[in-house]
């Protein structure tokens, strides 16, 4: 952008070509970055759904104890029962660290985000 504005009216041309580098450099950081922001934002969701929530519900919610083996009924069962047990400790630990938690294990917060995707899937 600062070599287009620099070249004033010209900038815009197409035989100078800054147009196409422009582009490229456009879908090259969001290529990058596009999981990575979705993940976040779905973390996000789940904290301001939990944040609504009372205590009562979230207790409620999820045994934060090791799943037991007799609850598992059927194979769709056992890994519903895991599904929910990783998804329930990793936002424990989310939780635990608090809104800082994007800035200082955005790797926990990327694990939580799949955690979630992987269960509804």
């Amino acid at each position: 952008q600062l070599c287009r504005e620099a070249c004033g009216g010209m900038g815009f041309l197409s035989s100078n070509q800054i147009g196409g580098l422009i582009k490229d450099m456009n879908v090259d950081v969001t290529f990058e970055g596009d999981n990575t922001v979705l993940y976040t934002q779905v973390v996000k969701g789940l904290l301001a759904e939990r944040s609504q929530m009372n205590t009562k519900q979230m207790v409620d919610e999820v045994s934060l104890s090791s799943p037991l083996v007799s609850n598992f009924d059927s194979i769709q069962g056992s890994l519903n029962c895991l599904m929910s047990w990783k998804e329930a400790m990793l936002m424990a630990q989310v939780v635990k660290l608090g809104p800082k938690c994007f800035d200082v294990n955005l790797d926990l917060v990327l694990q939580l985000a799949a955690a979630y995707i992987e269960k509804r899937i």
